[in-house]
């Protein structure tokens, strides 16, 4: 169906409302408390970490805040740097809290500030003294809540013409709409109720509805139930070039752990509370689901509190029994849950703890019902933005030379469908045959040379099934067996090398968990040599240059029947960065699913390792990037450059960081190729992703970095200034490091580099365009349905506007369904749904449909924003983002891609970002410390959305 619009889950205020406010209490950090928490985090840190406390004049509040999710969620914190902020508030709160109670957490937070003795948890003896004189000079009298009206709609206006809103309404205009929510009563459909409740948030507010449950009916199900509930998650946010706010409201599925939990090889869970009593002595009984952390230790080898930082404050608070002892809590996280109210104490599945009987998402149909459920609670205030129209430029405009043919639907009677479906085997054929002609263009006359490191026979057998047809290799095989399989066709020689992958594949440390720091260290180190010289020894046995490796890549079997790797056992990284040190690119398959049905085993691992073997040649530069044709408004000979930010954060395993930034570039035929501030010019793909591995050196602090940025664009554009040249951005990873990609810094036909001044885009290139894409993290594009009169919502392809949109700048894209989605869309998880299918039975009575299917995995597809920032006089604007709309359909991918082409392969370097080597233990910084580019400056980058 050709839906001609489509609804976001997006509100804006009602026309004519300037202004909307609230009274709530606020209480600010004390202004003799500052220096002293200062003075004593500074004491806790090395001299060079004392200079750079000082200068930044910042503390580890976040920690802090976390905790107050835990035991304190109806307290509302502002902003990271409160501490040291005077201009606003630190907190609020929809009541006044105890500020002895307070001063307990404080107390908790400086003690996790203090250094500890190596290897424990017990705070140094010399830190004592100075942690008691700090808690002197922090009086709770001092503490006074202020009645304080706040204007929820306050903000100003950018010079490109986007509102700023002011920062702290990020968290209260969605607790605001939270609670208007919660307070319109509950959610009703097919006679049922579904209540919800006030969750403790972080970025957002977020509410999460009762308990349900599903048991499956299955004749080998054990008759146990499955639990889960739904959330909704409220953002503010704004548009490129719009001077009015957006209220965001995403929709999901939360699973709950039913049963036991399985915390090893998870990064941890989170436990919601809903206590029916205060949870510490003197604090108010918490008016909303708290949110704490829980992992698993694998130096206690026990799961454990993880809040604000790894030192547990929550041992160091008088914890009453409404806070369950962690192990009771893995051990059986079914005994806090009762169906039909709001959780007592549950634990979130994640997806290595084993299978979840309930699916992922939500169906359209069930999203536009809650939606319009919203809206009633927040008229008159905030109304539904209008709805999304397509945007097709003039017939004619947009002229795109694919270099493949696409198959057709196998639809009509049997003879049809046998006609169509041998049709589709001709097309596959001549698409093989053109791939590998490409890729034989790529590789300059080279032999193709593929390694294959594999557990089970079967896998490795369909690793060359998958190269046969991918190639259209069948007619040219020249050798085959026992483990190196040759083809020679007139244009491409394919040679593929087959090895048990042995130890290769097993854990790091084999039965036992190489402890991070100087064990992980060694046992990455042995694996990367063994992969190098294995794969050198292959080299050196075959003649052939191998440029690709797929290795078959297992986990150890849990008592879930999952296999994963506990964080410090896998492999993968220690993998690829010796395949990276022989200089070939690397692909990981997935062997058979365990858990799958015998019959589905096969047909799963077909799909996955065709797709594994199309991502190897990827790897290798060899991707169809679709080319504007002659006589569009697109010019055929147009230039693509995507940029990138690699970054490698400090993480649990190591402590070396990298940022990296890179371009790739397609001229629309021939190979991708790809530069870095590293590289001599434009260099392979493959050649740019050996190069990222590695103990690769970057800037380390945020002026170097941003400047390192604007210096890499500005000599990567250089040589193009004459030519036409479409540049390609991705808001969400550059903005940290290239401020002007924030809403809040656009202008259109104006660029800026750095923090230098902005400019006229044509000072850069006279031929040059600028596209910045933003794709749907944190809700900053709103999820969306297609609607139809008289039936259920559903998904729709296309490229859209907003109905009031004035720039004429901003326009959206939607990918077609993925093919393996199958699910109705009318399906409901909330409450039941019946529908007449529109056939009788025997005494005439309707035949009906039950659609209410917890099963089900809801996919939707992501809504893709396209903001036209850099455009010529004479251009179209909906040319040139129906241009990139086709950029998101590769020639040779099955499914509609997230990003553009280039810029998908773009963030693939990512994966290629890992180091030789770790630090020792005593060296790796504590979590709370973990350099995250994408988090720590999120607090004043607000404003961007």
């Amino acid at each position: 169906m050709a839906y001609q619009e489509i609804h976001t889950a997006a509100f804006v205020p009602a026309d004519g409302l300037d202004t909307l406010s609230t009274e709530l209490n606020t209480l600010t950090f004390p202004e003799h408390w500052r220096q002293a928490v200062l003075d004593f985090y500074a004491q806790t840190r090395s001299e060079k970490g004392r200079s750079e406390v000082l200068e930044h004049q910042s503390v580890p509040i976040k920690r802090l805040n976390h905790l107050l999710r835990a035991v304190a969620p109806g307290l509302v914190s502002i902003g990271r740097w409160a501490p040291t902020n005077t201009d606003q508030p630190w907190l609020y709160s929809e009541k006044e809290f105890s500020p002895q109670a307070l001063m307990n957490y404080v107390s908790a937070w400086l003690k996790d500030m203090a250094p500890k003795e190596k290897g424990t948890q017990q705070t140094v003896a010399a830190s004592f003294r100075p942690m008691l004189n700090t808690l002197r000079t922090m009086d709770p009298a001092t503490l006074t809540w202020d009645r304080t009206p706040v204007e929820l709609l306050r903000g100003t206006v950018s010079e490109g013409g986007t509102l700023l809103p002011d920062s702290s309404l990020y968290r209260l205009l969605p607790e605001y709409a939270a609670s208007r929510v919660v307070a319109s009563g509950p959610y009703r459909f097919a006679g049922e109720e579904v209540h919800w409740h006030r969750a403790a948030g972080y970025q957002e507010a977020e509410l999460i509805s009762d308990v349900l449950s599903y048991t499956p009916k299955s004749r080998d199900h054990t008759g146990n139930p499955w639990y889960y509930s739904g959330y909704l998650r409220f953002y503010l946010r704004t548009e490129p070039f719009s001077t009015v706010p957006r209220l965001h409201v995403e929709t999901g599925i939360r699973r709950w752990t039913s049963g036991k939990a399985n915390l090893q090889g998870t990064t941890g869970a989170s436990a919601y509370l809903r206590a029916d009593a205060t949870l510490l002595p003197q604090a108010p009984t918490p008016d909303r689901l708290a949110v704490a952390y829980l992992q698993w230790d694998p130096r206690t080898k026990r799961p454990e509190w993880r809040t604000g930082g790894p030192m547990n404050m929550l041992e160091n608070l008088a914890i009453t029994d409404e806070f369950p002892d962690p192990e009771s809590l893995v051990k059986d996280g079914t005994q806090w849950l009762t169906v039909g109210q709001g959780p007592q104490f549950a634990l979130t599945y994640h997806t290595t703890m084993g299978r979840h009987s309930v699916g992922s998402g939500i169906m359209p149909e069930e999203r536009r019902r809650l939606m319009e459920w919203v809206a009633a609670a927040l008229e008159p205030e905030f109304v539904p933005i209008p709805a999304l129209v397509r945007a097709e430029p003039p017939k004619g405009t947009v002229v795109i030379d694919r270099a493949l043919e696409k198959t057709k639907k196998v639809t009509g009677d049997e003879v049809k469908k046998m006609a169509l479906a041998e049709e589709n085997r001709r097309i596959e054929s001549r698409n093989a045959r053109r791939r590998r002609a490409h890729l034989a263009e790529v590789l300059k006359g080279a032999d193709l040379s593929a390694v294959v490191l594999y557990q089970n026979s079967g896998i490795r057998d369909q690793m060359i099934q998958a190269a046969e047809d991918s190639l259209d290799l069948a007619g040219h095989r020249d050798g085959q067996g026992p483990d190196t399989w040759v083809w020679r066709a007139p244009d491409l020689t394919v040679r593929i090398t087959a090895r048990l992958a042995g130890e290769i594949t097993g854990p790091l440390g084999e039965a036992t968990a190489p402890k991070r720091g100087g064990e992980f260290k060694e046992e990455a180190a042995k694996r990367r040599d063994l992969v190098k010289e294995t794969v050198q020894g292959i080299l050196s046995d075959s003649g052939g240059g191998v440029q690709v490796a797929y290795v078959e890549l297992d986990g150890i079997k849990t008592s879930t029947g999952k296999r994963i790797f506990a964080p410090t056992q896998d492999p993968k990284g220690a993998i690829r960065a010796g395949a990276a040190q022989a200089r070939i690119v690397s692909q990981f398959a997935k062997p058979y699913d365990p858990q799958d049905a015998p019959e589905e085993r096969e047909e799963k691992a077909r799909h996955r390792i065709e797709s594994a073997w199309s991502d190897g040649l990827r790897q290798l530069g060899a991707t169809f990037v679709p080319r504007a044709g002659e006589g569009g408004a697109i010019p055929a000979n147009l230039t693509q450059i995507a940029f990138w930010m690699v970054r490698r954060n400090v993480a649990g395993k190591s402590s070396f960081s990298q940022f990296t930034p890179i371009a790739l570039l397609s001229r629309g035929k021939g190979q991708i190729m790809g530069c870095s501030p590293d590289t001599q010019g434009w260099v392979s793909y493959r050649d740019l992703l050996c190069d990222l591995t590695g103990q690769v050196e970057s800037p380390r602090n945020e002026q170097d970095q941003t400047a390192a940025v604007a210096s890499f664009v500005r000599t990567t554009l250089q040589p193009y200034k004459f030519t036409d040249t479409l540049v390609l951005l991705h808001a969400q990873n550059s903005r940290n490091r290239w401020p002007w990609l924030g809403n809040a810094g656009l202008l259109q036909d104006r660029i800026k580099l750095g923090h230098g001044p902005d400019q006229r885009l044509a000072v850069l290139g006279k031929r040059m365009r600028v596209i910045r894409v933003a794709s749907s993290d944190r809700a900053e594009v709103p999820q969306w349905w297609a609607p139809v009169e008289g039936k259920d919502a559903g998904f729709t392809e296309g490229l859209w506007r907003a109905g009031d949109d004035t720039s004429g700048r901003v326009f959206y894209s939607t990918g077609r369904k993925p093919s393996s989605a199958q699910t109705p869309k009318g399906v409901a998880k909330l409450t039941s749904r019946t529908v007449e299918t529109g056939k009788f039975a025997e005494d005439g009575t309707p035949k009906t449909r039950d659609l209410h299917v917890p099963s089900a995995e809801a996919r939707t597809p992501q809504l893709v924003q396209f903001t036209l920032t850099g455009l010529l006089p004479d251009d179209d604007p909906a040319a040139w983002a129906c241009f990139l709309h086709e950029q998101r359909d590769g020639d040779d991918y099955r499914e509609h891609l997230k990003l553009p082409v280039l810029l998908h392969l773009a963030s693939k370097a990512n994966e290629y970002a890992i180091p030789y080597e770790d630090t020792p233990e005593d060296e790796v910084l504590e979590d709370d410390a973990v350099v995250d580019l994408s988090d720590d400056e999120e607090s004043q980058q607000m404003a961007l959305f």
